[in-house]
């Protein structure tokens, strides 16, 4: 953790710390990594987008490959194999009771978003309320949202980019008595935002999503935007080292097309030049092991399973050896992908370093 830190000082820790724990990048395998084979789905997803574009245009293809990615067969594959059978689809934190064992992938990614959440909640000074209102970037089947609405009580905006997703968190949430808590919106994080949000958010939240943004910088600055004075951003994501190449980096978005990977470093000048304050940084990239090991003990469990709901055994075999060759890749020191979590906070003249509420009671 780094909370207190000024900038300059963070970057500096950062890089010390990335030039220690984060390896080098090599691409020298027979496949690529995270590959990610078309898979059927159900039909030609249309609809519109809330922002800049024709009403009537479709999806951009980069859109509709992450459309792809995330539904039908797909989501079937993603909800066992990264999320243990349960809809909270995340890398995992294995602590707790998933300490050290590859079995609890559901444990290990409810861990992460409850992780997130507290991370949230610090940086707030502990103001998340039933009144705060939180926007979600990349809400999916609402998961993330149900446990946010439950913890706190709060009202959840989710952006997402997956028609099939947004029906699914909308239906969830009204079967669980949430409807009037979570509200579902179709778009992209690369799209105009609406202008009636600004500052209308007390809370950008978002769980290793945002590797689907082309454009870091203008991202965060449209969650400054949004967020009301002393609102908070807080966001895990998968990430490149700060080690990897420019020619390393392209090729990263060459087996990973349509994927944006910032280093730590750039998130943080990103996070500072939006005019927000980063509040922590805390690298995961230990528990990436674990999580790709949980995938494989998790294929290998279910394969009949998936086979039934439509998942192709080429697809699942194929991960199964990019899963094996990031692992070989880890052990040897040169695998170059990392994970971690920031917190900022956008700072006003009274609040600089104290949080809402106390200022309401020193100003008593």
């Amino acid at each position: 953790f780094f909370f207190g830190v000024p900038p300059p000082m963070l970057r500096t820790a950062s890089r010390a710390c990335a030039s220690f724990q984060l390896h080098h990048l090599q691409w020298g395998l027979s496949r690529p990594v995270f590959a990610s084979p078309d898979l059927p789905h159900i039909g030609a997803v249309r609809y519109r987008h809330f922002s800049t574009r024709g009403s009537d245009e479709a999806v951009s293809e980069k859109d509709r490959q992450v459309q792809s990615h995330y539904e039908g067969a797909s989501a079937v594959f993603y909800r066992t194999v990264m999320g243990g059978g349960d809809n909270s689809i995340h890398y995992g934190l294995f602590i707790g009771d998933a300490a050290g064992d590859e079995s609890k992938v559901r444990n290990a990614s409810r861990n992460t978003v409850d992780f997130v959440a507290r991370l949230m909640e610090v940086a707030a000074c502990g103001g998340i309320t039933s009144g705060s209102k939180v926007l979600e970037l990349g809400s999916a089947t609402g998961n993330t949202a149900q446990r946010l609405i439950q913890r706190f009580g709060c009202h959840v905006t989710g952006l997402n980019i997956c028609p099939e997703q947004n029906k699914t968190a909308e239906t969830a949430a009204r079967e669980l008595g949430f409807a009037e808590k979570f509200t579902a919106v179709a778009g992209s994080f690369d799209e105009g935002w609406p202008e009636e949000w600004a500052e209308e958010f007390d809370v950008v939240l978002s769980i290793d999503s945002l590797l689907h943004s082309t454009d870091k910088c203008k991202l965060m600055r449209q969650a400054a935007r949004v967020l009301r004075p002393g609102g908070v951003l807080t966001f895990s994501d998968v990430l490149s080292t700060e080690t990897a190449s420019a020619e390393q980096q392209a090729a990263m978005r060459r087996v990973l097309p349509g994927l944006t990977f910032a280093r730590p470093s750039e998130y943080i000048d990103s996070i500072s030049a939006a005019g927000l304050s980063l509040t922590a940084y805390v690298d995961f990239s230990d528990h990436l092991a674990l999580t790709y090991a949980g995938m494989v003990h998790q294929i290998d469990r279910h394969r009949a399973e998936m086979a039934a709901a439509g998942v192709p055994d080429k697809y699942m075999d194929d991960y199964r050896a990019s899963l094996e060759e990031r692992l070989i890749q880890m052990s040897a020191g040169t695998y170059g992908v990392g994970w971690g979590a920031f917190s900022a906070q956008k700072r006003t003249a009274t609040n600089s370093r104290v949080g809402p509420a106390l200022m309401a009671t020193l100003q008593k």
